[in-house]
């Protein structure tokens, strides 16, 4: 079977796919994989077949801030590139069998899937699906008391996603894929109504399945990928293993705009800790930052071999993080952004394994210290933690995820 994963987002929201995607590939079929060129060589080193789209997501997410209606048009400036190379893209979806789609209301898609008259599956590591149970991720809770709010919230999201690139969408389907535009409300009535399958690669320890979510919604557990082998630099094997386990501190993708704050305000809570700190340095400078002693500084590292070496972990809450601390069964402090990132941060404290997240907009050195030492010296939460990741571990979200794609598209 050929299968085409269409994928735009951040490092974090593309690496889960391309973990299913090199199941897939490895349980034989040959996987696709479309998504901005800046990830070209991560897909291509899982051995997978890569088609790059001009842009780079991570750039247009640093750019965009915390300031979600600017990271709508990052995404919609990226995911313009599918309907400006036709001649390249469309060969590749006349010979799918089946489309993978991460992208929001199965925009470009739905489309494609019609044209070639293909099935096409939305995937999802973050739950999206419309339900009475949670208002949708990224809208206040504090109206959920209102009668029918949860599930207006969807649509809401949904209309916005849609009327952001209805006007490149409808031209593209009436000029290239010969189509008739799609009404103004868009198309997500027929995704629900017409029986589109729904993966979702999160755990079932962390989301529970809302009652109202029918059989096509599958939930198989985390797409984690195996360390392919890495090995640490010396001097980082050297730092975790000369004293106690220390702490993570990560921001993954997140754009920091004054770092030097930043790290005064991890130092601070540190020496009010008297902890050491692992720091993922992306957003920083580190050869004029002169870091002290206790702070190790930290390009890039799989967070699958690093996190269970620490003692807790501190980060942005974005889904593939908070995940890979669920799996090293460590507790775990969010500073979120925005998004899906207070949701994440919300189930930790709910799951009671970690404290109440701390914005970062409100980031202090007394606030970081505090939740610091509650990750510490907390010892239900350390058990809560360590049990939940064991669940975590049990579970085999890649092969599930190939089970259920498999078994849903017959023989």
């Amino acid at each position: 079977m050929r299968i085409t994963i269409l994928a735009l987002g951040s490092r974090g929201d593309i690496v889960p796919y391309s973990n299913l995607g090199k199941a897939l590939h490895a349980a034989g079929h040959d996987v696709w994989f479309i998504t901005s060129k800046n990830f070209e060589h991560h897909i291509t080193s899982k051995g997978l077949r890569a088609y790059a789209l001009p842009g780079d997501a991570d750039v247009l997410l640093r750019s965009a801030g915390s300031k979600m209606t600017a990271l709508l048009r990052g995404f919609r400036d990226v995911s313009k590139g599918i309907v400006q190379l036709n001649d390249e893209l469309l060969p590749i979806f006349g010979k799918t069998d089946l489309i993978l789609n991460q992208l929001p209301g199965g925009l470009y898609g739905f489309d494609l899937a019609e044209k070639f008259n293909i099935p096409m599956f939305m995937v999802a590591v973050i739950p999206l699906i419309r339900t009475s149970e949670l208002p949708m991720i990224g809208w206040p809770r504090i109206f959920r008391a209102i009668p029918g709010y949860n599930n207006i919230s969807y649509r809401m999201a949904e209309q916005i996603a849609w009327q952001m690139l209805r006007t490149t969408i409808n031209p593209w389907r009436l000029e290239e894929l010969d189509l008739p535009p799609t009404p103004f409300a868009g198309y997500m009535a027929e995704v629900y109504e017409g029986g589109v399958q729904f993966i979702n690669g999160f755990s079932r320890h962390v989301v529970s399945r809302p009652d109202d979510w029918n059989e096509n919604v599958h939930i198989t557990g985390y797409w984690f990928a195996d360390d392919d082998g890495w090995q640490p630099p010396e001097n980082l094997r050297r730092f975790i293993e000369n004293g106690a386990p220390p702490l993570y501190i990560g921001f993954g993708s997140m754009p920091i705009a004054r770092p030097d704050d930043a790290i005064k305000i991890i130092h601070q809570s540190l020496r009010y800790t008297g902890q050491r700190a692992i720091l993922q340095m992306s957003h920083f400078k580190d050869d004029v930052l002169n870091l002290p002693d206790e702070i190790y500084p930290l390009q890039y590292t799989p967070h699958g071999w690093l996190f269970p070496r620490m003692t807790a972990v501190v980060h942005h809450g974005g889904s593939g993080t908070t995940a890979e601390g669920f799996r090293a069964g460590v507790p775990a402090l969010t500073l979120p952004f925005l998004f899906d990132q207070f949701f994440w941060g919300a189930r930790i404290e709910s799951l009671g394994v970690g404290p109440p997240p701390i914005p970062f907009s409100r980031l202090s050195g007394d606030r970081l210290a505090a939740g610091i030492d509650r990750l510490l010296q907390d010892g239900e939460m350390r058990r809560r933690a360590s049990e939940l990741g064991e669940k975590i571990r049990a579970e085999d979200g890649v092969l599930n995820g190939v089970r259920v794609v498999e078994r849903l598209m017959g023989p």
